[in-house]
């Protein structure tokens, strides 16, 4: 079943939030970023994307209808910290609110894992214009089953009932209180942790295509920069992708 426009604006606050839904598009952050809204909060829905993106410029394969391709544009004078991260919460929460049944976990920075596979991710980006910073927020959610890849997994395969529709609505309303400053990101800190799916595990980051570093990750900063230890102690990073041995796990 299609997006019902009209369902979605009456579930949000229509003097804060801009809600286009689009049938096909290249792209919803690109997409957004064309957007000249007047209101607080932009928010971009399709049911298709065709040229989708991860972090570290990665193609993220969305051609299906039936998923959550979304993202939302806000201003703030001020940066967010861990915004990625922040999202990657706000996400795992709505959904859970949704369907019970559903618990996704959160792989640093910006994956959603279910049952050791990808149920979604997460992509920040900044513009910043005078000033004021521009946040992009898009988000990929994998709701169908995509029997190519076995390394995803759709949450129809938890939840047979699962509306995407309300979880796109629970995700825009917790965004209409950051944009308009009302979320003070209490304690995000240890929520985040609490819900990471390797915390005190061992892990893997690659940094590039060479270089790798091993250890036991330890959580996040206020900055969402990972806390890995190993022999040389605590060390500190803010990029990298990070590979879980779920052997292990």
């Amino acid at each position: 079943m299609k997006f019902n426009s009209l369902e979605l604006q009456g579930k949000l606050n229509s003097e804060i939030t801009n809600l286009v839904v689009l049938n096909d598009v290249d792209s919803t952050n690109t997409f957004i970023k064309s957007l000249q809204g007047k209101k607080i909060l932009d928010l971009v829905v399709a049911e298709k994307q065709s040229a989708g993106r991860g972090r570290r410029g990665n193609a993220w394969d969305s051609p299906k209808i039936g998923n959550i391709y979304m993202s939302l544009k806000f201003a703030a004078s001020e940066k967010i910290p861990a915004l990625s991260l922040v999202t990657g919460l706000i996400v795992k929460k709505a959904i859970q609110e949704v369907s019970k049944d559903i618990n996704v976990l959160l792989k640093w920075p910006n994956d959603l894992i279910l049952n050791q596979r990808k149920a979604g991710g997460i992509l920040v980006e900044i513009d910043q214009d005078n000033k004021i910073n521009n946040f992009i927020v898009g988000i990929g959610i994998n709701i169908e089953s995509d029997v190519a890849n076995d390394s995803w997994i759709g949450l129809k395969e938890i939840d047979n009932q699962v509306d995407r529709s309300k979880i796109i609505i629970k995700i825009a309303s917790a965004f209409e209180k950051i944009a308009l400053g009302k979320e003070g990101f209490k304690d995000w800190q240890s929520e985040w942790e609490k819900h990471c799916l390797h915390m005190h595990k061992k892990i893997t980051l690659n940094l590039n295509d060479s270089d790798k570093v091993e250890g036991i990750f330890e959580g996040i900063n206020h900055n969402g920069e990972m806390l890995l230890s190993n022999e040389n102690g605590i060390l500190t990073f803010n990029s990298g992708e990070c590979s879980v041995d779920y052997a292990s796990i």
